[in-house]
Parts: structure tokens; C-alpha cells; sequence
């Protein structure tokens, strides 16, 4: 039978989650499964052409390895999982495991025993049909103690929601379940830390759901990514865990992106916003990144490919939406001044709009630092202006 190299044929996955790694050890073929917020290891059979289920949980695999152990019939597979250590969805560092069959898994390393003393805050898992009753997820992650008594029978003043920071994730391939660095710089962790209950939604164009909900990204910026974060938020208000009074939001990369796009909505009253590397014309971005193409998938279309009367890019560019607001939220911009993937001048350029119309923005610009901020005393830099920003417009 000859191999046709023009098409491919899907065998598994890909339909309501998502293939993410494979590993092939001797005759077995083992793949890493992002299914919801559930990370999956699956071992193919060869002879019944199924994957078995080998490891399930929710917490989200840093890294993972499979090993060949033993000789003849004693041979065994041995996997290793690189995870964090907390369990019933409590915030912990991340240690090394391994998982032999019929065995219980075993820890190999305590590197980060010395923080399990701190409270990173525990995890709660979210989901809510979107407006077009799309199934949507997210994770919500409060101090340990307002998590569990959550579980007990609540005082008027232990009931009451709590502000609340809406991160959100860049890619926009990829999505939250729980691990240690949650978005980036360990912004949950520390802002949980400070008693913030943050939000993390995962929206069309990311990964876990399958090509259908990831494909919603090319050409559709600003539409199902937006109103998925906005019906995640309402479901945290209608259960009474959001303080629909007290909502910010941030993020960077596509996070950033989102967080520009947001203010300028106004369909959601938000008391704050931190915008990092974000993308506020998608026009520009296909004329200027280091990944023109890609971008131009992003936006429908790049500008040499299209007419002057074509203004798809401009529906989902926060630039060309602010003019007309009226409620004007809190800004605070956050840029690498090499970034070569979001170039500066995205942030630049909205600052300008912001000057314009008399809009309340900050804006920090780091020296040297490319698309993710690298130096130490940078992000600690970063890390105390964004809690400060947030204290001020929400305590």
C-alpha cells in the first residue's frame, strides 16, 4: 500500500481534547492528553489500537518522561512526572514522581519543602456554558482557609465574595488547570498570597477542547475569547465567590492583549487593568513581529493580502475601539523594550490614545528585555508595581 505524504488521517484525539506530547519507548507509544482541565498519560496498545489510561489528575504536568526498566518479562514501564507537590488542588512547588504499574507514585525530590510552609492559595474548578452554549472552564484560586470553608456552613461575613483579578492566559494556545506558575512570573500565587481570589479562564482559541474550540482563534480576536471570560466571571459572581464591584483584570502576551481589548468593552465595568506585552493593533503586529504569518492568522488576514476597505483586523484591536469609551479603566502597561515578538510600539501607541482622552495610565518599560522579562530584579520589579496598582484600585 504506498503512503500518500499530501494528507493525513487522524487517529485519535483532536475532537474534544488535544494531543500535546508522545513519547516512543521501544514498541510503546505513550501521549501526554489535555482533556478539560485534566492532564491524561496514555499508553497505545498496539494490538487493540486503544490508549489505556495510565495517569489522570487535574494538576498540570510540568514535565514527563517514560523509561524502560527491567529485562524480559520483569520489563516495566516507569514514568516519571515532574508536577507540583500540593493535593486537593492546594498551590505547592513543583517535585519529581514516579509511577510504576501497580505501584502507588512515588516522590523522588522535596527541592521546594522550604515553601510548603506558605500559602499559595488551593484551587477550585469552574466551568459555565458561554453565550452560544459552548462548555467553558476555568480554575478559581482563593487562600487555603476561604477555600475550605467554603465547604462548612458560612457566617454572613465568610460568605462575602472577594476581589477578585481575572488573569488571563497568553498563547492564546494553551490553558490553566493547577501548577505551581500559574501565567507567568507567579503572578496567582503572589497576588493569592496577598488575599486576591484569582480567576483563571481558559477561552476559545486555547487548548484541552479540541481543533473546533482552538481554530476559534484564527481570524476571530476579540469575539469568543472575550465574552468566554466575561461568562466565567458571571459565574463566579452568581455563585456568590466574585465581588462583581471589585473586578480587575490583567495578563500578558495574549493576556495583555485580551486586558487592552476588555477596557475597551463596556459591557463589564472593570476597576482595573495590567496590560503586559500586549497586542493592540493587529495590523501593525503582522508589519512588524518576528512572526509575521502568524499573526496575520490571528487577525484574518495580513494588510498586503487585503483592501482599504477591509477593516476586519480593526474589530478585535483595542487601538481602534477606545475612542468612544466613557467609562475609562485604570491602566497599567507593562513592555520588554526589545520585545521582538509584540514590539514596544503596541504599548507605545496606546499610551498616546490613553493621553488623548485624559485616560489614568502607568507605564513601565523594561531595558534589555525581549517578549518575556528575564532579569531577577526585574520581575520583582514588576511583581510589587502590579500588587501596588491592584491595592490602590481595589482596597
Amino acid at each position: 500500500m504506498g503512503i500518500n505524504h499530501n494528507s493525513w488521517d487522524r487517529y485519535a484525539y483532536g475532537g474534544t481534547s488535544c494531543a500535546a506530547e508522545l513519547r516512543l519507548r521501544g514498541d510503546k507509544l505513550k501521549a501526554l492528553i489535555q482533556n478539560g482541565l485534566s492532564d491524561e498519560i496514555r499508553s497505545l496498545d498496539s494490538n487493540a489500537l486503544t490508549f489505556g489510561l495510565e495517569w489522570s489528575d487535574w494538576t498540570e504536568l510540568e514535565t514527563w518522561d517514560s523509561l524502560n526498566v527491567g529485562q524480559g518479562e520483569d520489563r516495566e514501564d516507569l514514568i516519571v512526572l515532574g508536577k507540583q507537590s500540593g493535593d486537593s488542588g492546594r498551590m505547592a512547588p513543583i517535585e519529581i514522581y514516579s509511577l510504576e504499574p501497580w505501584k502507588p507514585m512515588c516522590q523522588l525530590s522535596q527541592h521546594g519543602q522550604a515553601l510548603t510552609k506558605f500559602d499559595f492559595g488551593k484551587a477550585l474548578p469552574l466551568d459555565c456554558k458561554a453565550q452560544d452554549g459552548t462548555l467553558l472552564d476555568a480554575i478559581l484560586i482563593r487562600p487555603s482557609d476561604a477555600v475550605d470553608k467554603l465547604s462548612k456552613e458560612l457566617s454572613e461575613d465568610e460568605a462575602k465574595p472577594q476581589p477578585t483579578l481575572v488573569l488571563i492566559h497568553g498563547g492564546p494556545y494553551g490553558r490553566i488547570t493547577i501548577a505551581f506558575n500559574l501565567l507567568y512570573y507567579y503572578w496567582v500565587p503572589y497576588l493569592v498570597s496577598a488575599d486576591y481570589t484569582v480567576l483563571c479562564p481558559n477561552y476559545r482559541g486555547g487548548s484541552g477542547r479540541g481543533e473546533d474550540h482552538a481554530s476559534q482563534a484564527r481570524g476571530g480576536m476579540g469575539t469568543t475569547d472575550y465574552s468566554d471570560i466575561i461568562s466565567l466571571v458571571h459565574k463566579g459572581i452568581s455563585i456568590g465567590l466574585i465581588d462583581e464591584r471589585r473586578v480587575a483584570i490583567g495578563g500578558w502576551s495574549h493576556g495583555g492583549f485580551l486586558s487592552y481589548l476588555a477596557v475597551t468593552r463596556e459591557d463589564f465595568h472593570l476597576k482595573a487593568a495590567v496590560c503586559g506585552a500586549g497586542v493592540t493593533d493587529w495590523d501593525m503586529m503582522s508589519m512588524s513581529s518576528d512572526t509575521p504569518w502568524f499573526e496575520s492568522e490571528f487577525a484574518g488576514c495580513a494588510p498586503w493580502e487585503t483592501t482599504s476597505s477591509d477593516i476586519k483586523g480593526r474589530q478585535g484591536s483595542p487601538i481602534w475601539n477606545m475612542k468612544d469609551v466613557k467609562t475609562k479603566t485604570p491602566l497599567f502597561i507593562l513592555h520588554g523594550e526589545e520585545d521582538k515578538r509584540v514590539p514596544v510600539s503596541q504599548a507605545v501607541a496606546f499610551r498616546r490614545g490613553c493621553l488623548k482622552y485624559d485616560w489614568s495610565c502607568e507605564m513601565v518599560i523594561y531595558p534589555k528585555e525581549e517578549h518575556m522579562i528575564g532579569e531577577r530584579k526585574h520581575v520583582i520589579d514588576m511583581l510589587k508595581r502590579i500588587k501596588r496598582f491592584y491595592d490602590f484600585h481595589l482596597r
